[in-house]
């Protein structure tokens, strides 16, 4: 599915804000982005599902841990949401996936900022 992935939307969750609902950190529409950018959505996607593959079952408690919403809409439309813990509490079989490092790179494209 997260070959040639069509839209990726990730939402920054809970922490001290709470369930405030804020916008979207990334809202890429693939066909809205040059070559490069398209390599980068598909390599954020790839990245992003792997990370939810070894994300613990329990989700960690505590008020002020901040986690992310994920949207992937694939190639042929199909959907997959899931969530990840912030920063430095998802880890994959290389170490830990460190969210906000990972989308860096694609906050430019959405037109955030760093």
């Amino acid at each position: 599915m997260t070959e040639g992935c069509s839209r990726l939307t990730v939402t920054q969750v809970g922490g001290f804000a709470g369930n405030i609902a804020l916008p979207p950190l990334v809202d890429l529409d693939r066909t809205r982005l040059d070559e490069a950018g398209r390599a980068a959505m598909d390599d954020a996607c790839r990245q992003l599902s792997a990370a939810a593959q070894f994300t613990a079952a329990e989700p960690m408690i505590g008020a002020d841990l901040g986690g992310y919403r994920v949207e992937i809409v694939g190639a042929g439309d199909e959907t997959r949401s899931f969530s990840l813990p912030g920063s430095g509490a998802t880890t994959n079989l290389t170490g830990q996936t460190d969210v906000p490092q990972l989308l860096a790179p694609l906050l430019a494209l959405s037109g955030g900022s760093s």
